[in-house]
């Protein structure tokens, strides 16, 4: 368990930095004194705020690689909704990719922001690449192999992102 100081000198009980109502990290020491200004208090402190940027670092990183994974999807379930557009035996495909693709832009949309509800819109994003991966990969085409292959992608990015 680590130790964070309080604006005194003295310290407080907290395994990690927590998250504000927006779910942005935030750091618990707003201000450091030290009673006696010995360095080994700013050692301390120096090291929570090191372990608090790594992260918000990690969770950066997260939504970085989540945004990615949902543009690059959103783009192929785009070009196989346009591909299965028209034909009778695709009609479920299409409405499934056009569902994926604006789940996928949704979801890219709000990371972006670094909106409070990303995490849930992750899973949901996760959920219809699911379903969506699953309908291309009956059709033995290119366009459906490639949109299937990008929402497996996805898929396992935002489940990350909503862990």
């Amino acid at each position: 368990m680590s130790k964070m100081w309080d604006e005194v000198g003295e310290t407080k009980d907290d395994s990690r930095p927590t998250k504000d109502d927006e779910g942005r990290h935030v750091c618990k020491a707003k201000r450091i004194k030290s009673k006696s200004g010995d360095s080994d208090t700013e050692d301390r402190a120096t090291a929570e705020l090191k372990k608090h940027l790594n992260y918000i670092k990690m969770d950066n990183q997260k939504m970085q690689s989540c945004i990615d994974a949902c543009e690059a999807c959103a783009a192929s379930c785009d070009q196989c909704a346009e591909h299965c557009n028209g034909k009778s035996e695709m009609v479920q495909c299409e409405k499934l990719c056009r569902e994926c693709a604006d789940a996928c832009r949704k979801c890219a949309e709000e990371c972006r922001s670094m909106s409070s509800t990303a995490s849930q819109t992750a899973q949901q994003c996760a959920d219809a690449c699911r379903a969506c991966a699953e309908e291309c990969e009956k059709h033995d085409n290119e366009t459906c192999k490639k949109c299937a292959e990008e929402c497996r992608k996805c898929e396992a990015e935002c489940r990350k992102m909503a862990a």
